[in-house]
């Protein structure tokens, strides 16, 4: 789906965002972290 909007970019099986999609890629990252639960840092 990311690949599909152009949010992030695939090269050779490695996944990078495009940098002026971070802030699209943030907001679904904080709208789904809620789902993993808490994570030890």
């Amino acid at each position: 789906m990311l690949i599909s909007r152009h949010l992030v970019g695939e090269k050779d099986g490695v996944f990078c965002a495009i940098g002026r999609e971070r802030p699209v890629l943030r907001c679904y990252a904080n709208s789904s972290a809620h789902l993993l639960g808490k994570v030890a840092a």
